[in-house]
């Protein structure tokens, strides 16, 4: 029982950090754009961080499905490889997170929305993407990038290796347990039990468009714009093959070019 009670803290320790880290992320957003956080008033403010709990939790279930399924193979994964898994992998989505984080606080005052998919437009011709970007502001980015990565990572290390260090195999019946709670966090993704998953719309609340972006997940945003495909080499309105479509028109056009002949 030992096992099962660390292990299950261990979970919602690690749930818990990446909501607070979310948190911390609007945070951020709103004091780097203070100039229209200074517009807002308290309650707008509080409602910000209230109703986009809805994208980070879902978004934090997203990051913890992957641990949540290693504790629940920890009853027979050898405990050493187990834990270097877990630690590799939340080194890796911390980089990646903070990442996201600050390309979306420098392109939101020049494009207007979170961060989506749009900057793979661009990944041919860097140039253009960065080029409403200023040197300084790259620098900034950089070091905010390391500084968050790091402060992150040693607050993970303070806190989970305190559970990781007592990780044992345990009981193999355990891993029923922690499958059932990664089950939960297939719940939390979709926003609950409703028949429509969570969007972004989840999270508007207010008539200013600012306070509403700022209630969004980045990482949730860019994440569902890339399972959706968005601005990918995809054409949305592209519905027809470009050899049909060209029938299609040509087969419209035809009694014109006709007409036109006959009067010519």
């Amino acid at each position: 029982m030992k096992q099962l009670r660390i292990k299950l803290f261990f979970n919602l320790y690690y749930f818990g950090l990446w909501v607070l880290y979310f948190i911390i992320c609007k945070a951020w957003f709103l004091i780097y754009y203070i100039s229209q956080t200074k517009q807002l008033g308290f309650d707008t403010i509080s409602q910000i961080i209230i109703q986009g709990l809805k994208l980070d939790i879902s978004m934090a279930a997203y990051i913890c499905i992957l641990p949540f399924l290693l504790v629940a193979g920890s009853v027979a994964i050898p405990i050493s490889i187990n834990n270097k898994i877990i630690k590799g992998y939340n080194y890796l989505i911390s980089l990646f997170t903070n990442f996201l984080m600050l390309f979306d606080l420098a392109l939101y005052k020049h494009w207007g929305t979170r961060i989506d998919t749009t900057p793979f437009i661009y990944l041919d011709t860097p140039k253009e993407m960065f080029a409403s970007v200023g040197t300084g502001l790259l620098v900034l980015a950089i070091l905010l990038w390391v500084i968050t990565s790091l402060i992150y990572i040693y607050i993970f290390k303070k806190v989970m290796n305190k559970w990781l260090k007592q990780f044992k195999n345990g009981h193999p019946a355990h891993a029923a347990v922690f499958i059932m709670a990664a089950g939960l966090l297939i719940i939390a993704m979709r926003g609950g039990f409703q028949a429509s998953p969570i969007n972004q719309s989840s999270v508007y609340f207010s008539k200013s468009m600012f306070a509403n972006h700022a209630a969004i997940n980045y990482a949730w945003n860019f994440m569902h714009a890339l399972k959706k495909n968005d601005y990918y080499g995809n054409n949305p309105f592209n519905k027809l093959g470009t050899n049909r479509a060209n029938q299609i028109v040509n087969d419209a056009n035809a009694p014109l070019q006709i007409n036109s002949t006959q009067k010519s």
